[in-house]
C-alpha cells in the first residue's frame, strides 16, 4: 500500500493533471488515501482538499486476522476464487495469495498508519470530524471526534 501511495498515485495524479483533489477510498485504497496524504513528498504540488475514507486500515487486529484466514479457507474450496476471477482473471491467485500472504505475515503486525501520517498533512477543515470504527469483535469506538472551524494542521 505505501508503494502505491507514495509512487503510483503520484503519477497516476500528474499523469492525469490533476492539480486539486478530494480522495476517496475504501479498505485498502482508504488506507492509500491515508498515507498519500499523509505524505508532503509523494503529494508533488497536488493540493488534497479532502479524505473520504471507509474502513481505512489504520491497525491490525487479531480478530481481523481470524476473518482473512477464513476467507483463506473459502478461496481454496473455490467459492470465493470463483466470485475473484471474474475481477482478476488469469492473475487472481497471485492477486488474493498477495493480499492473503501481506495481511498474515508477523512483520505486518505492527503495520499502523494512524499514528505515522494523521496530522502529517496541511488541512483546512470545516465541520464534524469523526473517525469512528467497529472491531473485528463488533464492538464501536470513537478515535476522534471534534468540531473544527479553519483549522489547520501540520
Amino acid at each position: 500500500m505505501h508503494d502505491e501511495a507514495l509512487i503510483t498515485l503520484p503519477q497516476v495524479l500528474k499523469a492525469t493533471g490533476v492539480r486539486e483533489t478530494i480522495l476517496v477510498g475504501h479498505s485498502d485504497g482508504g488506507s492509500i488515501a491515508l498515507i498519500h496524504a499523509g505524505s508532503k513528498d509523494a503529494r508533488d504540488g497536488v493540493s488534497i482538499r479532502g479524505l473520504i475514507l471507509e474502513a481505512p486500515h489504520v491497525f491490525v487486529e487479531e480478530g481481523g486476522l481470524d476473518s482473512i484466514r477464513a476467507i483463506a479457507e473459502k478461496y481454496r474450496n473455490g467459492q470465493l476464487r470463483d466470485r475473484l476471477q471474474r475481477y482478476h482473471r488469469k492473475n487472481v491467485d497471485e492477486t488474493f495469495w498477495r493480499w492473503n500472504q501481506v495481511w498474515l505475515d508477523p512483520a505486518f503486525r505492527p503495520y499502523v498508519h494512524l499514528p505515522r501520517y494523521a496530522g502529517t498533512a496541511l488541512w483546512k477543515l470545516v465541520g464534524i470530524v469523526v473517525a469512528h470504527y467497529r472491531t473485528a469483535s463488533g464492538s464501536d469506538r470513537i478515535l476522534h471526534s471534534t468540531r473544527l472551524s479553519g483549522f489547520t494542521g501540520r
